[in-house]
Order: C-alpha cells, then structure tokens, then sequence
C-alpha cells in the first residue's frame, strides 16, 4: 500500500509497558492499561496493548 496523503495525524504517548497508562495529546484518549493473567499480570479490567493496537490500526487502514 502506498501512503498518497496524509489526512491526519495524532500523536499519544504510552508509559510504563503492559501495566502503564496510554493519552493522547488531544485528551480524547486517556486509558490505563493491564498485563493479562495469561502472561503473568493481574488480570485487571482494562484494555491491554495487544487489543488496543489492531482496531486502531484497522481503522486508520480502512478510513481512506
């Protein structure tokens, strides 16, 4: 695929790995996230990066 524009651009920072928290610069988004009981974590109910990252990115690839 060949990027021929760029529409938009957003900028988030994520902080402390698999059990950090995720913002972007906007405030739109401000998650905390959580290392699933399967790879040693607590479990806790919240996003972790491994479900957070594909629907982001198979929003951006299909909004063109």
């Amino acid at each position: 695929m060949r990027l021929e524009q760029v529409l938009y651009t957003a900028t988030v920072q994520a902080t402390g790995g698999r059990t950090g928290t995720a913002a972007s610069a906007d405030g739109a988004l401000s998650v905390t996230l959580s290392t699933p009981s399967e790879l040693g974590g607590a479990g806790a109910r919240a996003p972790t990066p491994n479900n957070s990252s594909p629907p982001a990115i198979r929003r951006a690839l299909s909004a063109r």
